[in-house]
């Protein structure tokens, strides 16, 4: 059974970091690599989307589906690199930047906050067991 009140709280904590780093990294780098606002908001909000898409994932997966914990993180890993890759060129595409350099820079480091994130809260979830 899926324990609601603790998913609420998850779903919070990310919610609370995302803008709390969301609002560190935009003050940062304000208009000087492109226009920040939008690739940022897109950079935080796959990230976001993508975190809470995998942990329900997982968490209703375990549940319903009979596959084991390992070989259901090892899945989602794999197509949450494949997302990943073709957002990453995808951005590339719809957004100005005055440097390809400037945009890795700014998305990998969100993009390992995040990871380590869902890495927490898949431990959690797997030392239950």
């Amino acid at each position: 059974m899926i324990n609601l009140t603790k998913f609420f709280k998850e779903t919070l904590i990310l919610i609370i970091l995302t803008l709390t780093v969301y609002a560190i990294h935009f003050s940062l780098v304000k208009d000087n690599i492109y226009d920040s606002k939008n690739i940022l908001s897109s950079i935080y909000l796959f990230n976001f989307l993508l975190v809470l898409l995998l942990l329900i994932f997982f968490k209703t997966a375990s549940i319903i589906l009979n596959f084991t914990h390992l070989s259901l993180f090892i899945i989602l890993s794999i197509v949450k690199i494949f997302i990943t890759i073709l957002f990453f060129f995808k951005i590339d595409e719809y957004v100005e930047v005055k440097s390809n350099l400037k945009l890795v820079l700014n998305f990998f480091p969100v993009y390992f906050l995040f990871l380590i994130f869902e890495i927490i809260y898949l431990r959690k979830e797997l030392t239950k067991l």
